[in-house]
């Protein structure tokens, strides 16, 4: 049960790298529940150390209620109750001045202030009714015509009709892939890009590729040759703030990379 025990070389105390060592094998399942260990003085003749440091290794993880000695039957693997140990124990801070990070929400405070004053008119507003129900899956009217207006202003298309609101970015990727690339079908996108086009590219069973990019984000070159190479359907890219790297495409990195999806008929 401990043959081909090795200890870690690091500068903490031997009896501490012993017990570590044991604690690992019964973590592992090398050592299962009532497996008896070997005598101290065999551990310590093993190992060459002191059975003084074999007994307080022994020791330290009787505390830690990984194992137990019993008259007659020696040191054994014990039997864990589970319920007694939880996996999470919550502590919650009662320091006032820290700021908590581990939820991504705006200031209470002025939230809530904000909430306060906008109650009295929300309530009167003709939306509110609506944003009480369930929506039509591409989207209130309301909302698809506020978008329709802008889209005039940057496509000349403000027809409301032929605009979907997503429920978020992941949303709006899986159903653009839903209707435009079919299985087996390339999608290129940036080498180094948003991990949630991975997953959907699976979920769809497409084959994405990377092209490869420079400081300027996705390098109109790479991306000329993987075109002629992979005929791919479509192209993924994030010309704003690209996640993850951050980068923001200038106008003519963005006028060089719509010439060459214009030139094979790609999508971007």
């Amino acid at each position: 049960m401990l043959e081909n025990l090795r200890l870690t070389e690091d500068e903490s105390p031997v009896y501490r790298r012993l017990a570590d060592a044991i604690a690992e094998r019964i973590a592992t399942g090398t050592l299962a529940v009532g497996d008896r260990l070997p005598p101290q003085r065999e551990i310590a003749r093993a190992l060459g150390i002191n059975v003084t440091t074999v007994t307080r290794a022994l020791s330290t993880l009787q505390e830690q209620g990984l194992l137990e000695a019993r008259p007659g039957r020696g040191t054994t693997v014990a039997a864990r109750d589970v319920a007694e140990r939880p996996g999470f124990v919550s502590a919650p801070s009662d320091q006032s001045g820290v700021i908590d990070l581990s939820v991504n929400r705006p200031p209470t405070s002025a939230y809530l202030d904000a909430v306060a004053a906008l109650m009295p008119r929300l309530s009167k507003d003709r939306h509110y009714a609506s944003l009480q129900d369930y929506h039509p899956p591409e989207g209130p009217l309301w909302g698809r015509v506020a978008v329709a207006d802008w889209f005039k202003t940057v496509a000349g298309d403000g027809d409301p009709g032929r605009v979907v609101l997503a429920a978020g970015a992941q949303h709006g990727l899986d159903c653009v892939l839903g209707a435009v690339t079919r299985q087996g079908e390339v999608v290129l996108a940036d080498e180094v890009t948003y991990q949630g086009i991975n997953a959907l590219c699976r979920v769809h069973g497409l084959d994405l590729r990377g092209v490869a990019m420079d400081r300027g984000g996705m390098r109109p070159d790479a991306f000329e040759a993987a075109c002629a190479q992979l005929r791919p359907r479509a192209v993924f890219l994030v010309p704003t703030l690209h996640n993850p790297t951050t980068i923001t495409l200038s106008q003519e990195r963005r006028r060089e990379l719509a010439a060459v999806a214009r030139r094979h008929n790609v999508l971007i």
